[in-house]
């Protein structure tokens, strides 16, 4: 029966399947699953294929150079990303000195304008900062909702409505920070449970690991005192994140 897979045509364990659409069901246990999917529940994908999302929301697509370009897509927007909001610190950071203030009434539009953006910069972070002090505590706990919430379908098998595991699956790759499922990373190097596991366990423990070393050696040096809090305050955040 579609929806439901068992170990052998001897098994009297029937089994549903994370997601009835992965299993065609049959007394022909060698191929109780859909093409492109494989092993116990046919929740595992078959070679030649690469899995997005996970659990329930697990999806097998053919391994195609459009698999690689999305690899290199979110790749690139993530460096992107990462560059763009180290700019912004340093640009916010950065106190004008003596001889700036001097040079500036000198210089060109082109400086003008950045110092202009800076100086916006810097009343934008001022405003977050207050912002988060005040608005902090009510969108922690939120966010702590909806990752519990997130994962009550796959902890205790319940299933919910198609639109509301959509939005929930929505809320869960942004509050789980689990933007790797989205990529199709099996159709470049083998990946399966365990590899995952691993990835998901390890990616954490070595930022973290960084962070620490950098916040160690800039706490020695009194000009980088107030970038060394901002790196233990996001290590403070990234673990709250990953708590789940």
């Amino acid at each position: 029966m579609e929806g439901f897979w068992r170990t052998s045509n001897l098994s009297t364990e029937i089994l549903t399947c994370l997601n009835p659409r992965h299993c065609k069901g049959g007394n022909d246990t060698a191929n109780l699953c859909f093409d492109g999917y494989t092993g116990p529940l046919c929740a595992v994908c078959a070679s030649g294929y690469a899995a997005t999302g996970s659990g329930k929301s697990l999806q097998c697509g053919v391994c195609t150079g459009d698999a690689q370009t999305t690899i290199i897509i979110y790749s690139s927007i993530f460096v992107v990303l990462v560059l763009f909001l180290v700019v912004v610190y340093c640009c916010c950071c950065r106190q004008p000195t003596e001889g700036t203030r001097s040079i500036s009434h000198t210089s060109s539009s082109f400086e003008d304008r950045l110092s202009n953006a800076r100086s916006t910069a810097n009343d934008a972070r001022s405003k977050y900062k207050v912002w988060m002090k005040a608005k902090g505590p009510v969108l922690k706990v939120l966010v702590s909702y909806y990752q519990v919430m997130t994962m009550l379908p796959f902890v205790l098998d319940l299933s919910f409505p198609p639109v509301f595991t959509m939005v929930s699956n929505l809320f869960g790759t942004v509050v789980n920070l689990n933007f790797i499922s989205l990529m199709p990373l099996g159709c470049i190097m083998p990946s399966d449970f365990h590899h995952q596991m691993v990835g998901y366990t390890a990616i954490p423990f070595f930022i973290g690991l960084v962070m620490i070393v950098a916040y160690v050696i800039l706490k020695q040096r009194p000009a980088t005192i107030p970038l060394s809090n901002e790196i233990f305050a996001s290590f403070l955040l990234m673990t709250f994140l990953i708590l789940p």
